[in-house]
């Protein structure tokens, strides 16, 4: 009825009323009438077939696969590793029977060779003898398509050898060597197939693979031949063809690296394969010998390995292809015979060499970048070795490649190999990895030693990772050095000793290519940046250069990582009474750099100047070195006086010696309200915050600045609601120093006014002085209120002038004490009161009168007056249908419904400048639609008659929005009943899968590029001042 072409790489539409589609093969090659199908033999459901497509009469070369057994027990006098040589392998045919009697001469030895002991070839159940030479064609129908191969499998080692306790203990599941194992076997294969007839109009069967799929409601299929072959290497491969008659080869096509080619249909049912470079001429010396790639069996695998020389190099290419079979279907899959991955921050350069005739011959020479791999194609068979290099570092010695568990129990390394291993503990997840660590000399004399570890994950396709232990990252400045962790009395360990900074007379001599290459600040040391390596897991520091400016720390257990935003103190004693707080942190670096974890040193204090001027911080007691903060920035500081106390000073004007009377303690969290003097008229009240670090700030205790502003938030705050002027300052302990005595110690009057301090001559009186430590508030008036010294008591005094006082005395109020209270009576009779409360965050130092109260509108004057609004919601209810479509199976569905009823929001604003949000919400359920669940409701409330929801929050409007006040919140939530199977958490799951990405897929390809530049820019060269 209907006809449509569909081309090689197309895609077509079919109208779904025909049922009875037929495919045909359609090529002038072919005969028409023998290579159709019919669709209707597909699966109803998603499915993957393979179909014959030719007559009855075609040839078709079906293998039939021949196997023997080689077997073999365990010499009489082995029983584990410890009976061998170290450096020997229990695997290794020297040590299991037949051995080696002569040149053309295998048997077993005594005492296995008994009366019914297995033979040394048998057929696959142990019991009658057969060997490759015993098996012969049927008759001259048949040809041998190949050599006899080992049949390696994914549960065999590498030799192909499978294991037991006793040759009884064999069956159908193959597994590796354990220990007490006595018996091993290896199964050798053969293929033989009938002979292709001579007739020129022989045809032959071709062999399509239909992938089926739905989704949607429509069916998706996909027709291409029974081999597919990928390409998991780095080169361009050309594939080439013959069938087993040996006649003329055929291009089936080039694939390209991380590329996948189907075989064109019409060669199908070919046997054979060779490999070559898609630039080479295909010469007899530059293409692979042949590979049988028809399938064994139903489902089968198979590693055969391969090799061919490239016209474009000497070196020989060898390959690894992995035969996968299932139903007929075959997938080729071409990999490289080992895999070198770079995980250091620097790049790197390696060697790789062979070993021929007792010596190593260097093959290949490669450079690989930071966090990408390249592969290599050396002969694994010749026992590899490699030699690595980093910028500032020489050529390593060649370390062997050893391809193996490094908890195997089959292999124990000589003492001399030993030292150069590297165990990690069994809860590693990298533990069965076998660990070398490389020395590297530097390129200059008397540079440091550096040690990286090359880890070698085993299997038929090892993967090489170089990668260090520690990435050392001093954000101090200070020019650390470190070394592995000493104990006391031991001696440094020099050979693991590095610098963040490498001295200037050893950068001169480094070759300018060495300074160019990418990540050379890691290797060599420099800008703070540094590679180390601890077999202890422990690390020891000193600030200085060769000649340390300090002794070295105590040790330092860096195994295990920390949450980021946890950083640990630690302080080393300097020269003469100089000490240096630092910090560090342990993380683990993101992504593919896992291995790794990164010792990060900071300041331990770190002062941040938010104020709109520039501040000077001094340590107390040695105000003389101080530090210049500018506004909007910050210092770190790393070095203090050990026999001093470890508080701070501020001055706005250390010239005149205007410093703040207290100092702030760094090592106690909390907040106060301070007073910087100054030299003007004015009064510079800051409020100062003692605070541990977030993962961000470079220093474990961040000391944060800010001018105390009363529309801000501030922490006390003076307010005369009263017609009285009131005057207050902070009660100071008497027994001070001179320049306290200079100071508020207690109120006094002088000439009818309040004066600040005692013993001042009224004649000599100054203004100006007393508004520095006294406060005055006229009537209505607020300010902002700052100690003169924090550390002492927290008691303000205050009075009015001595016309106004019946009895001549100040009061005192604790400003700390909510709702304290003190009151004195003036010359009317009246009460001035002053209580001390709470308005948010702030503190309210509030003086009133019974009756002389300030008017409201004297008192509010300036006060801005808000805009008075209500925004009212009503919704009756909301539905939200949940629609998975994400599945390739099923077409689109609804799993879940959502319902609210009855959601009423209300916003408003007063013209105070509150505002209130209430939200109530009456019913809520979800309805579950997922097929086959146990429960049709997910979610539900519980009571019917009572709002299920009811939240209402209260703030007043703040011109700061880093913070949030509540004046108040309340919070109502009833019972919900939750009812949750298996089925529907496995569909939620898979259903949020998709929404959800992965902390790699977050992290930045370049994200050591970018530490790098940020770390070089900011820490380029060593503080001369700590």
């Amino acid at each position: 009825i209907d006809g449509i072409v569909v081309s090689p790489g197309e895609t077509c539409s079919i109208d779904s009323s025909y049922r009875n589609y037929v495919l045909t093969l359609v090529s002038d090659e072919i005969d028409h009438t023998c290579c159709s199908i019919s669709l209707a033999k597909l699966a109803s459901e998603s499915s993957q077939s393979m179909f014959r497509m030719g007559s009855y009469e075609s040839f078709d070369m079906e293998p039939v696969m021949e196997f023997v057994m080689e077997n073999q027990r365990l010499i009489p006098d082995i029983s584990d590793v410890y009976d061998i040589e170290k450096g020997q392998d229990l695997l290794d045919s020297r040590v299991w029977s037949p051995a080696l009697v002569s040149v053309n001469e295998r048997r077993w030895l005594p005492p296995y060779h008994l009366e019914g002991d297995v033979p040394e070839w048998s057929d696959t159940t142990c019991t009658i003898e057969r060997t490759r030479n015993s098996l012969e064609l049927p008759d001259s129908s048949w040809i041998w398509i190949n050599d006899w191969e080992v049949d390696i499998g994914e549960a065999t080692d590498a030799d192909g050898w499978e294991y037991a306790t006793y040759f009884d203990a064999f069956n159908q599941t193959r597994r590796g060597y354990l220990r007490g194992d006595t018996c091993r076997r290896r199964r050798w294969t053969r293929t033989r197939a009938v002979r292709k007839p001579k007739a020129s109009r022989a045809l032959t069967n071709f062999y399509m693979v239909l992938e089926s799929f739905k989704e949607s409601g429509r069916t998706t299929l996909k027709a291409r031949s029974r081999f597919r072959v990928v390409n998991e290497t780095s080169l361009s491969l050309s594939i080439w063809s013959h069938p087993h008659s040996q006649d003329k080869q055929i291009l089936l096509g080039s694939v390209a690296p991380a590329q996948t080619l189907c075989v064109p249909l019409l060669h199908s049912a070919i046997s054979f394969i060779r490999l070559a470079s898609s630039t080479s001429r295909t010469s007899e010396d530059e293409i692979s010998e042949s590979i049988m790639i028809i399938p064994t069996g139903f489902t089968s695998n198979r590693i055969i390995r391969t090799s061919f020389r490239c016209d474009l190099s000497v070196k020989t290419h060898h390959f690894l292809l992995h035969l996968r079979s299932e139903k007929g279907a075959v997938d080729i899959i071409i990999q490289p015979v080992l895999t070198l991955l770079n995980l250091l921050p620097c790049q790197l350069q390696i060697q790789l060499g062979e070993l021929r005739r007792g010596n190593i011959e260097e093959t290949e020479e490669i450079t690989v970048d930071t966090g990408t791999d390249t592969h290599c194609y050396i002969d694994c068979r010749r026992r590899p070795h490699l030699s690595i290099k980093v910028p500032g570092y020489q050529w390593s010695r060649w370390s062997m490649i050893i391809n193996r568990e490094s908890n195997t129990n089959t292999w124990l390394p000589t003492e001399k190999s030993q030292h150069t291993l590297y165990e990690t503990s069994n809860d590693d997840l990298h533990a069965n990895e076998m660990k070398t660590v490389l020395k590297l000399e530097h390129v200059c004399n008397g540079g440091p030693q550096l040690q990286l570890i090359m880890s070698v994950d085993p299997g038929p396709v090892p993967v090489i990772r170089f990668y260090a232990q520690y990435w050392i990252i001093d954000k101090t400045a200070l020019g650390l050095n470190f070394a592995c962790g000493t104990k006391v009395g031991s001696q440094l360990e020099q050979e693991s000793l590095r610098k963040s900074y490498l001295p200037r007379n050893l950068q001169k001599d480094v070759p300018e290519s060495e300074m160019e290459a990418d990540g050379h600040e890691w290797s060599i040391g420099m800008s703070g940046m540094t590679l180390f390596f601890s077999a202890e897991k422990t690390i020891s520091f000193s600030v200085g250069g060769d000649d340390s400016s300090s002794n070295w720390s105590s040790s330092i257990d860096v195994d295990k990582p920390m949450p980021e935003s946890v950083k640990t103190a630690i302080s080393v004693e300097g020269s003469k009474s100089k000490r240096f707080e630092l910090a560090y942190n342990v993380t683990t670096c993101p992504s593919l750099f896992s291995r790794t974890s990164i010792i990060a040193f900071y300041p331990r204090y770190q002062v941040v100047n938010l104020i709109g001027e520039d501040i000077y911080v001094a340590q107390e007691g040695a105000l003389g070195f101080n530090t210049h903060i500018s506004k909007q920035s910050c210092v770190h500081i790393s070095g203090l006086d050990s026999q001093l106390p470890t508080k701070i000073r501020f001055a706005v004007d250390p010239a005149n010696e205007m410093w703040t009377l207290g100092g702030i303690e760094l090592d106690k969290i909390g907040i106060t309200s301070i007073r910087i003097p100054t030299a003007g008229e004015w009064t510079l009240v800051v409020q100062c915050e003692v605070r541990l670090a977030s993962k961000k700030q470079d220093s474990a205790v961040v000391v944060v600045i800010w001018e105390s502003n009363k529309e801000r938030n501030p922490l006390y705050l003076l307010k005369n609601t009263s017609r009285k002027t009131i005057f207050c300052a902070q009660q100071l302990s008497p027994n001070t120093d001179h320049q306290v005595l200079q100071q508020t110690q207690s109120l006094s009057f002088v000439d009818n006014f309040l004066q600040c301090g005692t013993g001042f001559d009224s004649h000599h009186y100054d203004d100006d002085f007393r508004n520095d430590f006294v406060w005055t508030l006229g009537p209505g008036e607020s300010k902002v209120f700052g100690f003169c010294n924090p550390e002492k008591s927290h008691i303000l005094q205050w009075s009015v002038n001595q016309s106004d006082l019946l009895l001549q005395r100040a009061n005192n109020v604790e400003v700390d004490m909510v709702g304290f209270s003190t009151r004195c009576v003036i010359s009317n009779g009246k009460e001035l009161s002053c209580t001390v409360q709470a308005d948010k965050s702030t503190k309210v130092i509030l003086f009133s009168c019974d009756d002389e109260v300030v008017s409201y509108d004297e008192f509010a004057a300036g006060i801005e007056d808000f805009v008075a609004f209500s925004l009212k919601v009503d919704l009756p209810g909301i539905s939200v249908s949940v629609i998975d479509n994400a599945s390739h199976v099923d077409s689109a569905r609804e799993i879940f419904l959502v319902n609210i009823e009855d959601w009423k929001v209300t916003l408003a604003q007063s013209r105070e400048g509150f505002h209130e949000l209430e939200a109530k919400l009456a019913r809520f359920q979800v309805d579950n639609f997922i097929f086959d669940t146990n429960h049709r409701v997910l979610l539900s409330s519980k009571l019917k008659e009572e709002e299920l929801l009811h939240i209402t929050l209260v703030r007043r409007l703040q011109d700061d929005d880093a913070t949030m006040v509540l004046s108040y919140a309340a919070f109502k939530l009833l019972d919900l009943d939750i009812s949750l199977d298996r089925k529907t958490a496995a569909t939620i799951s898979r259903f949020l899968h998709p929404l959800h990405q992965s902390r790699e897929d977050n992290i930045n390809e370049n994200w050591t590029e970018a530490l790098t530049s940020k770390l070089s820019a900011r820490y380029s060269r060593v503080r001369v001042k700590a």
